[in-house]
């Protein structure tokens, strides 16, 4: 997790099983440094990201998909609102960047906007724990499929 509230998807970590019976500190020393190998490979997956620009049409299509796992109707907002800047450590085209400030303005709300009935909106903050963990779970999903594109 970082500072922000990202989350990566633990699936792509994965988890070691150990039996609570018959437990051998072998075993959980050989447990954990599985762990820390697949960590490492999630650092790969971050520089990837953090390598891959995306052309104004990508981050847009980005944007675009996120904010549908958001809103399953009309969304108050246009999709280029996801990608502004709330910090200067987020500025930048990469996928790493666009991914982490979309992140941050899907989840943290606070973005002025319409309602269907033309009335302005500012969109809410992700309150519920499992709203934010399916949402962060799919951008990182969204975020692995850019980059095989």
């Amino acid at each position: 997790m970082c500072r922000n509230g990202l989350l990566m998807r633990v699936a792509d970590i994965g988890f070691i099983r150990l039996a609570h019976r018959n437990i051998v500190v072998a075993d959980v020393v050989r447990a954990a440094l599985e762990l820390t190998e697949r960590f490492a490979n999630m650092q790969i997956i971050c520089e990837a990201m953090a390598a891959r620009e995306l052309c104004s049409q990508e981050r847009h299509a980005f944007a675009a998909r996120a904010l549908a796992l958001r809103y399953d109707n009309i969304a108050p907002i246009e999709p280029e609102r996801l990608l502004g800047v709330r910090r200067p450590a987020d500025d930048g085209s990469d996928l790493w960047r666009v991914y982490n400030r979309t992140q941050e303005n899907l989840l943290r709300g606070g973005l002025p906007g319409r309602s269907q009935s033309g009335r302005h909106v500012s969109t809410r903050a992700i309150g519920a724990i499992r709203e934010d963990v399916r949402i962060n779970l799919a951008l990182w999903s969204l975020a692995v499929s850019f980059l095989s594109q």
